[in-house]
């Protein structure tokens, strides 16, 4: 009797999947470039995207076997972030982003939590996206500009996320998808085009965990 073999999906394999997506998609847009080293960044982007999709096993392939490790998503993380910061501040172009790197850590940051202890991937996503929200939100302040009052909005925001966590204050604020929902809609509009990107994405994502109730 043939055994059909089932993919286990767990927060840190789901996230790495949706990094996945992101990086073929980041790839493709460097390949429109005539630039060699942009094109490079998109080769790598696809074999490290190549090399993650087989070792989360969605597909059995019984002849390649990469094991799933924290470890190793970090070193693959760690390459992609580092070619993004060559290309802009490298070779000082405006290309990149740290959407897919930043996934990618994450997965690995969870993955090797997951040895440790329980504990619940959605919850530490969001808390994660907020922080880099709160980073995207003060970088975007200036006296003189209208997103003054986007990072004021993104700010707010993402400390109503992070007081979810917080248990010492008289007004509860509950961990509910709707506030989750809000929190990524306005960071993901109102804050992440306009610094690094990746804030609104992860807060997307950590929203994905928790309607799946990790």
């Amino acid at each position: 009797m043939n055994e059909t073999s089932r993919f286990d999906v767990s927060a840190p394999k789901f996230i790495a999947f949706i990094a996945i997506l992101i990086l073929i998609g980041e790839a493709i847009s460097y390949f429109y470039s005539l630039i060699d080293h942009v094109i490079l960044h998109g080769v790598v982007d696809i074999i490290i995207a190549i090399v993650i999709f087989l070792s989360i096993q969605i597909i059995d392939l019984k002849k390649v076997k990469i094991p799933y490790r924290w470890w190793i998503l970090l070193i693959l993380g760690l390459v992609l972030l580092l070619m993004t910061l060559l290309l802009r501040y490298g070779f000082m172009l405006a290309i990149g982003s740290y959407v897919g790197a930043t996934l990618v850590l994450i997965a690995s940051l969870l993955e090797f939590l997951s040895e440790k202890k329980t504990f619940s991937g959605s919850k530490i996503t969001i808390l994660l996206g907020a922080g880099l929200a709160i980073y995207e939100s003060i970088m975007i302040l200036t006296p003189v500009s209208i997103l003054t009052v986007n990072g004021i909005f993104g700010i707010i925001f993402a400390l109503l996320l992070i007081l979810t966590w917080w248990d010492k204050i008289d007004i509860k604020i509950p961990f509910s998808w709707w506030l989750v929902l809000s929190a990524a809609f306005v960071i993901f509009t109102w804050i992440s085009p306009f610094y690094l990107g990746v804030a609104g994405t992860v807060i997307f994502v950590g929203f994905l965990l928790m309607l799946m109730q990790y």
